[in-house]
């Protein structure tokens, strides 16, 4: 069983936000990637999953027509992006402003998930293989998601009675 909002979409829908709104050319990557350089790319956006948090308890929809139940659970998806390069503080504070702003919310509503909070940008530069000073801005978001689970169920819809006497 699948959620309806794979972690695949949620990523791809974030990844097609922060391209829309890095500097052209640059390069957005899912992050916790292995022996990878960075790539050469002026501006880089890593994206990586922190957490999930439940939001409310699971609802139930019933759809007695295909013989399925769907299980909700309202989920906040908390991700961390470093921004890297000479325009990282520039295009930081872009994406947090737009992730602040209605903009943003009509923009992730076709991935089915929305932005709930972005941090302000963290200055949190770094020593690259070169020994040199890489500048990166970190920020904190959270998505919203209902995840979804479809699982098979059984109905009545019809009810045979009998009358039985009682003595």
């Amino acid at each position: 069983m699948t959620p309806a909002i794979t972690e695949s979409a949620m990523f791809t829908g974030l990844r097609a936000f922060l391209l829309a709104v890095a500097p052209s050319g640059a390069e957005v990557v899912q992050g916790l990637g292995n022996r990878v350089p960075m790539p050469a790319a002026g501006t880089l956006v890593v994206m990586t999953e922190l957490r999930r948090e439940q939001m409310a308890q699971t609802t139930h929809a019933y759809r007695p027509d295909d013989d399925k139940e769907d299980i909700a659970r309202s989920t906040a998806v908390h991700f961390q992006l470093d921004v890297y390069g000479e325009t990282a503080g520039d295009t930081a504070q872009v994406i947090t402003n737009l992730l602040r702003d209605a903009w943003g919310v009509d923009f992730l509503a076709p991935h089915n998930i929305a932005p709930l909070y972005a941090t302000d940008p963290v200055s949190m530069p770094l020593i690259a293989g070169e020994m040199q000073y890489v500048q990166r801005r970190v920020i904190s978001i959270a998505l919203h998601a209902n995840l979804i689970v479809t699982v098979p169920a059984e109905f009545a819809d019809n009810l045979i009675t009998t009358l039985v006497e009682v003595t």
